[in-house]
């Protein structure tokens, strides 16, 4: 029970600082004017806030979707990094195959550059190698070591899992030794 309240405090705090981070920054900063043109002027931070609370919120039932959603998210404004961070280490958590973690960082930093190389590409040159430099380090900050030390959390808690499991195996299949009956090789 203690487990479980403890699970939706954290739930509940993680969509509480995703939501507020993309409420607060992508309204005060909007790095590129996309905003307007994607969400409508006031509904940008509503609309930046409500995707990184619904990745947050799918980020265990459907990490890929989550990881997608908040990457293409960080192509739109990098400021929305945290967003990623949450989703990127559950995935890792969660994913405990090579090509999966693999994945998981390609996407962080695939998704947002594209995102980003699309709507900076009407702009001149150096601000679309400047924009993809942003994307790019905020991807790996923000998606690929979260991801990574999630899969290393994640590695962790499977081994500690398996090697109870053994001890407890073989603590019930070995028998006690026995004291040997008295053979009359005593004094007596």
């Amino acid at each position: 029970m203690r487990d479980r309240s403890y699970r939706v405090v954290a739930d509940l705090t993680l969509i509480a600082v995703a939501g507020a981070t993309g409420w607060v920054l992508f309204g005060w900063v909007d790095s590129w004017g996309v905003a307007a043109g994607l969400f409508g002027g006031s509904a940008a931070p509503v609309a930046v806030a409500g995707c990184a609370v619904s990745a947050v919120l799918i980020r265990r039932r459907a990490p890929s979707v989550a990881v997608v959603v908040v990457a293409g998210l960080v192509g739109v404004d990098p400021l929305t990094g945290g967003a990623l961070a949450i989703v990127a280490y559950a995935a890792g958590l969660r994913w405990s195959s090579l090509p999966r973690r693999l994945a998981l960082s390609a996407a962080c930093l695939a998704v947002p550059t594209a995102v980003t190389a699309v709507i900076a590409a009407e702009g001149p040159l150096p601000l679309l190698r400047y924009s993809v430099m942003v994307v790019l380090v905020t991807g790996v900050v923000c998606g690929v070591l979260p991801g990574l030390v999630g899969a290393l959390v994640g590695q962790r808690e499977r081994l500690v899992r398996a090697l109870r499991e053994r001890s407890s195996s073989l603590s019930r299949h070995t028998a006690p030794p026995r004291s040997s009956p008295d053979c009359g090789n005593g004094p007596g």
